[in-house]
């Protein structure tokens, strides 16, 4: 893919954030799709884990549990 086509509030959003910022559109139109991306596959992931503690494959842990396992607890 080597062009998206942006609604007009989107675009005017991103050409008034690399007026204030100096980057170009491209560069930031690039970091949000990336971190757009690292988000859904985050999501994804977390989805998955639940899914799994739902079904009792998974199991969970508090955080003092945890804190006095590797030593952290007060």
């Amino acid at each position: 893919m080597n062009s998206i086509i942006l609604p007009p509030d989107l675009e005017r959003r991103v050409d008034e954030l690399a007026r204030r910022s100096g980057k170009p559109t491209e560069e930031l139109v690039r970091l949000a799709l990336m971190q757009g991306i690292e988000d859904i596959e985050d999501a994804i992931a977390a989805e998955v884990v639940l899914d799994r503690i739902g079904k009792g494959e998974e199991g969970t842990e508090t955080l003092s549990n945890v804190e006095a396992r590797l030593g952290l607890a007060d």
